[in-house]
């Protein structure tokens, strides 16, 4: 995991007067997997709309696979590999689940292949599905454009045990095949237990940057950062 797949250095970003995001800075290697960890409103949501261009009042560098994105707009980035499932399971919900993911383009027996579950929901609107069920879509649905980086906004959030176990095993599948993960991710166990760094916002700062696992094995550390046990 040499190649670095995604920079960003020196990153501010805001909505207001101020900036809720600080100065922050990380290499995310080719299939690296990193957690990005912090309280509500530490600046996690701001940090990865700021990277995927959809924050205008941000400052600083960012760059895919060794090009600059700072200057492109957000469809541009995303034609560069740079994918986004944001918080909230956006859906189109008067379309089918078939409709959805033939928005989108790309083989749709791939992303059936990949979540089975959807299979027989094909021809439903997307609204009448359950959380699990539309997240596994909004998941599917940006896999389909073939991202080489991906930045996944509280994917778990709510979902059941069995849905959050066929979430994980499809990001890992996708891992392996070279795809590089920002999970940003309120249960921190199943965050560190995926990435292989972390990386820890206070108050829109990095406060911590570094292993995983290094972090999983301190739990007072991760209680004094985030406010919750490893």
């Amino acid at each position: 995991m040499d190649e670095a797949a995604l920079s960003v250095k020196n990153l501010s970003a805001g909505h207001g007067a101020g900036d809720v995001v600080r100065s922050v800075s990380f290499t995310l290697p080719r299939g690296g997997r990193l957690a990005l960890l912090g309280r509500n409103g530490a600046g996690k949501t701001t940090l990865c709309e700021a990277i995927m261009g959809l924050n205008p009042k941000s400052a600083g560098d960012i760059t895919l696979h060794g090009a600059p994105l700072t200057r492109r707009s957000a469809h541009q980035r995303a034609r560069a590999g740079l994918g986004l499932v944001r918080q909230g399971r956006h859906v189109f919900a008067a379309l089918t689940v078939l409709e959805n993911l033939r928005a989108v383009g790309g083989q749709v027996a791939e992303a059936m292949a990949l979540f089975p579950q959807l299979a027989p929901l094909a021809a439903q609107p997307a609204g009448s599905l359950s959380g699990g069920e539309q997240q596994m879509l909004a998941l599917a649905r940006t896999l389909l454009l073939r991202p080489t980086v991906l930045l996944l906004d509280e994917p778990l959030e709510g979902l059941s045990p069995t849905v959050r176990a066929d979430v994980m095993a499809a990001l890992q599948d996708r891992v392996a095949d070279g795809l590089s993960v920002v999970l940003v991710e309120q249960d921190v166990s199943a965050a560190l237990a995926f990435a292989d760094s972390a990386l820890v916002l206070v108050d829109g700062a990095v406060a911590y940057s570094g292993v995983a696992s290094e972090l999983s094995a301190s739990p007072g550390r991760v209680s004094a950062l985030i406010g919750v046990g490893g």
